[in-house]
């Protein structure tokens, strides 16, 4: 079923969805002249290529070709319909839709009422937490205990931060009360069934810590036990509103100050970062129960530059920070390593020494990638022993010769100080495995990068872009930015565009103008169904074009689409020239085609 949503309605929404705020929620954009830049988040890129202009309202990616408008975006990266895309507009410009859009979405997208079910349950079990917590006698354990672990208000109000009785129908009760249905309750994470009949709440005698989309929607809850219990931290299952390869806690609320700062602190759990937000860090983020994934690290990048891991300093953090470094090095993130000392996490850290204290040296307290393996490797050898200690030396140089030569002096300095040995004959050895390991690397760096430049340049190519295709793809973009070039070109071009695709998009814009000349731009880049002339039109829309186009210019670039089809038709003349048998016949041939194309081109 589709569903018709009123055209004043879409004006509406469209004119409250500034293209630059909407794609800022997903891509960190920096102002780069009249337009905005970041990192395409529909591939993999180290080097920005995805542009942003708000004047236009369009985007396209110069590296993989993708491009549209506001809509066309969240249709593309969330995989949602029209429809779907209009209501999540309309929802955050608190603009009204009539029933019937929301009713008829549903249907659209058969479990989508299901979803939103689960979102609202989740916000009312976040809700019924938190007043259980501050407001209630039942409540009490859970207060005890945040004052046990030193929470302030500010904690508990920026966290919503609440306690789920030790009982064990309690949630069931509140959800099944406000008619919400208890299998999809289940399915949501909420609750369990028992092997009898009826539902139980998941979470029982627990502080518990509400989790956020990246939209800012509740989906999911970590729990710390209140006393003595297994398990100690429990968080909610996958659903379909929540998957934890996806999710980092907290990333919602720090995503403005990340972005600011360009820097974001990765702790191993939430904890940890309310620890770390209580003492003035705000841009702090952690995983939940899971290793980094490449979509965490995607999610990161997108957002910040500098990632700072902070994790434990015994044997499982710091092996956690060997597999974390390369899934961040993977997506370009400048990697700096702070180690807690043995036996302290960021909660224990603060009790013991202060707020300001665990502040100073979560800002000072920093490793560089090559110094965390060191200090890693240190770690697992005796150095006292010749054999491991000459181990060391060849994996470390091994290492060195994989970073850039100002850090492979620095550290090879530091090594031959270390151990006294010759820094001529540590870097000889080093570039020995520098060449060595030298082609290993590049087939790593291909495979990570192949796919990118596989993709690269959809609607550019590295080769010299042909007269005509230039010519028209610069009048398609005057056109789709000027009404009145419109009609310029149409009165002087009598066979059209040469490429199917030009052709295509300028027989829409003609039919759209002619149909609807109260319009602009943006509504045709709408309706266009084939997604290819969409992306095209976006990527002409971003194309640097002058204020007017003079007639001596239009005449120029109609020459030039005008000549293609001549210049083509004497190439095949002299490709059939060629195989004149008579020798002196096949010279005068081809000499009068040499001169009818240069007569065609001026020269």
């Amino acid at each position: 079923m589709s569903v018709k949503i009123p055209e004043e309605k879409l004006a509406e929404i469209r004119n409250a969805s500034d293209i630059v705020d909407v794609i800022g929620d997903y891509v960190q954009l920096k102002k780069n002249g009249r337009q905005y830049g970041g990192l395409c988040p529909f591939h993999d890129e180290k080097t920005p290529s995805f542009s942003v202009s708000e004047e236009k309202q369009v985007y396209h990616c110069f590296g993989c070709g993708a491009g549209g408008n506001v809509f066309t975006f969240l249709q593309d990266l969330e995989g949602w319909s029209f429809a779907k895309t209009v209501a999540h507009l309309a929802g955050k410009a608190k603009i009204s839709l009539p029933q019937v859009v929301e009713s008829n979405e549903y249907q659209v997208y058969g479990d989508t009422s299901k979803v939103e079910a689960m979102k609202k349950a989740h916000q009312l079990a976040a809700s019924t937490y938190h007043s259980i917590f501050m407001f209630t006698e039942e409540g009490s354990p859970g207060r005890v205990y945040a004052q046990e672990r030193y929470f302030t208000e500010a904690q508990i109000d920026h966290f919503k931060i609440g306690y789920a009785l030790d009982e064990w129908e309690t949630l069931a009760k509140v959800l099944e009360q406000n008619e919400f249905d208890l299998t999809i309750m289940e399915e949501a994470g909420l609750v369990a069934k028992r092997k009898s009949s009826g539902y139980y709440d998941l979470f029982r005698n627990r502080l518990i810590f509400p989790i956020s989309d990246n939209n800012g929607d509740i989906v999911g809850f970590g729990g710390r036990i209140v006393g003595e219990g297994q398990p100690k931290y429990l968080n909610s299952p996958e659903t379909p509103i929540y998957q934890k390869a996806k999710t980092l806690f907290h990333m919602f609320e720090a995503r403005p100050i990340i972005r600011k700062k360009n820097k974001a602190y990765l702790f191993e759990g939430a904890l940890d970062v309310m620890a770390a937000w209580k003492s003035g860090i705000e841009n702090a983020v952690a995983t939940l129960g899971t290793a980094l994934s490449q979509d965490h690290a995607k999610l990161l990048r997108r957002n910040a530059e500098e990632i700072i891991l902070c994790y434990d300093g015994d044997r499982a953090g710091r092996e956690a920070i060997r597999k974390t470094i390369p899934v961040l090095e993977n997506v370009g993130c400048q990697i700096q390593v702070c180690l807690l000392p043995d036996g302290y996490d960021p909660d224990d850290y603060v009790k013991e020494f202060g707020e300001e204290a665990l502040k100073a040296y979560l800002e000072k307290e920093l490793l560089s990638v090559m110094a965390f393996k060191m200090y890693d490797a240190k770690q697992t050898k005796n150095l006292q022993n010749e054999g491991e200690r000459l181990k060391y030396i060849e994996d470390m140089l091994e290492a060195i010769a994989q970073l850039e030569s100002i850090e492979q002096e620095h550290y090879l300095k530091q090594l031959s100080k270390e151990f006294n040995l010759s820094f001529q004959v540590l870097h000889q050895e080093m570039m020995r495995k520098e060449r060595k390991t030298a082609p290993v690397r590049q087939q790593q760096q291909s495979e990570r990068y192949g796919d990118t430049v596989k993709a690269h340049h959809t609607f550019q190519t590295a080769r010299p872009i042909a007269a005509h295709i230039k010519a028209e793809r610069m009048l398609l973009g005057y056109m789709l930015q000027d009404e009145e070039m419109i009609w310029r070109v149409t009165e002087r071009l009598q066979d059209g565009f040469n490429i199917d695709e030009h052709q295509a998009l300028y027989a829409y814009l003609i039919s759209f103008v002619s149909q609807h000349p109260e319009k602009g731009i943006k509504e045709f880049i709408e309706s266009l169904e084939d997604q290819k002339l969409a992306k095209l039109a976006a990527y002409l829309l971003m194309q640097d074009v002058k204020v007017e186009c003079t007639d001596a210019e239009l005449d120029d670039y109609i020459k030039k689409i005008e000549q293609y089809p001549k210049l083509l038709q004497i190439k095949e003349q002299q490709q059939a020239a060629r195989l004149e048998q008579d020798p002196v016949l096949a010279a005068q041939k081809q000499m009068e085609l040499i001169r009818k194309k240069r007569e065609l081109l001026g020269k």
